[in-house]
C-alpha cells in the first residue's frame, strides 16, 4: 500500500506536468503528453481505492466520533491551510504565477472564502472535496462492510450507472435525455464512491491465484490500450481537447485502475521482503504524499513562469516525465523535512510537558 501510495502521488504530478495535452498543437510533444496522461490516469482512482481499503471497516478499530476527528481534521484542515497558503502567495506574488492576477485584484477574506467554497484557488483540490463527502457517508457504507454480496451489487450498479451508461451516451449509442431520465441515481452515479468501495472490496476479498491475477492485469493493459487509442483518435484532428475518454470517468480507466491495484496486491509479499531501510524510506515517502499533493501544483506553476534556463525548459517540455521527477523530488524532500521538523517539535513539547509535571 505504501508503494502504491507513492506511485499514485508521482502519477498525479505527471498528469499536472503534461497539461499541454489540452493545447491546440498536435505535434510529437502532444503525443507524448497524451501517452503519459493515459498511463498515469490511475492516480486519483487509486487514491480513492487506498482510502476505501483503509477506512470502510473503521468500526472494528474505533468509534465514528474518532473516525471523523481523525479524517476530517487531517484532510479538512490540510485543505483549508493549503488553500489559504496558495491564495496568499498567488495574491501577493501574482507576477510569479500563471493566471494569478485575478487573485491580487480581490485579495480579501471574502475573496478567499468565495474561492474556497467554489474550489477556484487550486482546482486540483477537487479530490479532497470529494473525499470529504466520502468520509461523511462512510458510517453508512461501513454498515455493509462485511456483506460481500451487498457490496458486489453496489459495485455492479455503480459501474453501470457511473461508467457504462455515460460511455454509451458519449458514443451516441444511448440518448442522453433517456439516460438522464432512467438512470438519475446520484449515489450510483458517483465514480469516487465506486472507487472507494472497490478498494475496500479488493482488500477484504482479494483476487487470488496466479492465473486470475495475470488475467486481471491483461484486461487492465488492454483497457489502457483501448483508452489511449480512442483518446488519440478523438483528439488528433480536433481543435480542442476532449478529455472524457482518458479521465477518471472513463470505464476503461476504472478497469485499468483496478488492475493496477490488483497487481500491487500480488506484489505485496515480494515488496515486504525488501531490505528494512528501503521499507522505512518507502513508509516515510508514503507519509509525505499528502504534502506533495497539496503543494506540487503551485511549484509547477511557479516553474512555468520563472524557469529561465532554456536548456531545462526544453528538457522539461520534451520529456515531461523528467519535469515530474524534478517536481516530485523537490516537493517530496520539503515534505520529508517538514514531517521531521513536526516530529521533533512534538517530541520536544512532550518532553517539556513531562518535565513540568515531574517538577
Amino acid at each position: 500500500m505504501d508503494a502504491l501510495n507513492v506511485l499514485s502521488c508521482f502519477a498525479v504530478v505527471v498528469l499536472h506536468c503534461t497539461l499541454h495535452v489540452f493545447g491546440p498543437l498536435r505535434d510529437s510533444y502532444w503525443k507524448t503528453a497524451l501517452i503519459l496522461q493515459g498511463i498515469f490516469i490511475f492516480a486519483v482512482p487509486v487514491f480513492f481505492m487506498l482510502s476505501g481499503s483503509h477506512l470502510l471497516d473503521y468500526r472494528s478499530k474505533y468509534s465514528t466520533t474518532t473516525f471523523f476527528k481523525k479524517r476530517l481534521v487531517k484532510v479538512g484542515g490540510g485543505l483549508l491551510i493549503a488553500s489559504a497558503i496558495c491564495y496568499v502567495i498567488y495574491s501577493v506574488f501574482p507576477g510569479s504565477f500563471y493566471a494569478a492576477d485575478s487573485f491580487a485584484k480581490d485579495f480579501s477574506l471574502r475573496g478567499f472564502l468565495s474561492r474556497f467554497a467554489t474550489n477556484t484557488i487550486n482546482d486540483t483540490y477537487w479530490f479532497l472535496y470529494s473525499i470529504i463527502y466520502l468520509y461523511l457517508i462512510t458510517p453508512l457504507l461501513a454498515l455493509g462492510a462485511e456483506r460481500k454480496r451487498l457490496l458486489e451489487g453496489v459495485l455492479v450498479m455503480g459501474f453501470l450507472v457511473a461508467f457504462a451508461i455515460p460511455m454509451l451516451t458519449y458514443l451516441h449509442v444511448l440518448n442522453s435525455t433517456v439516460a438522464q431520465s432512467l438512470f438519475n441515481w446520484p449515489f450510483f452515479a458517483s465514480t469516487s464512491t465506486f472507487y472507494y468501495i472497490a478498494g475496500y472490496y479488493l482488500s477484504r476479498w482479494p483476487i487470488e491465484g496466479k492465473s486470475k491475477v495475470v488475467f486481471s492485469i491483461f484486461i487492465g493493459l488492454l483497457s489502457l490500450l483501448i483508452m489511449g487509442w480512442l483518446g488519440f483518435t478523438i483528439n488528433v484532428n480536433a481543435k480542442t481537447y476532449d478529455s472524457f475518454m482518458i479521465s477518471v470517468d472513463s470505464a476503461f480507466c476504472a478497469i485499468y485502475s483496478i488492475s493496477i491495484f490488483v497487481a500491487f496486491q500480488a506484489l505485496e509479499k515480494k515488496l515486504s521482503s525488501l531490505p528494512g531501510k528501503f521499507l522505512k524510506l518507502l513508509s516515510s515517502m508514503a507519509a509525505a504524499t499528502f504534502f506533495v499533493y497539496l503543494f506540487h501544483v503551485p511549484f509547477v506553476n511557479w516553474l512555468g513562469n520563472n524557469l529561465r534556463s532554456e536548456r531545462l525548459n526544453s528538457l522539461f517540455y520534451t520529456y515531461p516525465i523528467a519535469k515530474a521527477l524534478f517536481v516530485f523530488v523537490i516537493v517530496g524532500a520539503l515534505s520529508l523535512l517538514w514531517n521531521r521538523l513536526k516530529a521533533r517539535a512534538s517530541a520536544w513539547l512532550k518532553n517539556r510537558d513531562t518535565r513540568v509535571v515531574s517538577s
